[in-house]
């Protein structure tokens, strides 16, 4: 994958799971637009956050969620939010 810029990846995620047009506002959403970019990113939290324009507790909405441990797994650091 070779990342262009944010409309790119949303485009994409839509493209490989078409239900998820519309769903911007959707932790689900913020959290495949967040997997995506790290596929070539890499695990850079700040460079993510340049990029998607979310902050990191923002990608998760809190802590405990399902999506943030989903996200601290995938970035390799499971103190992301402590």
């Amino acid at each position: 994958m070779c990342i262009h810029d944010l409309k790119f990846v949303k485009k994409a995620l839509e493209e490989l799971d078409p239900a998820m047009k519309g769903c911007e506002d959707e932790p689900g959403y913020r959290t495949a637009i967040v997997l995506l970019a790290a596929l070539e990113l890499g695990p850079n939290v700040e460079a993510l956050s340049r990029f998607t324009g979310y902050s990191p507790r923002h990608w998760s909405g809190t802590r405990s969620s399902c999506h943030g441990r989903l996200i601290r797994l995938f970035l390799g650091e499971p103190r992301f939010f402590d």
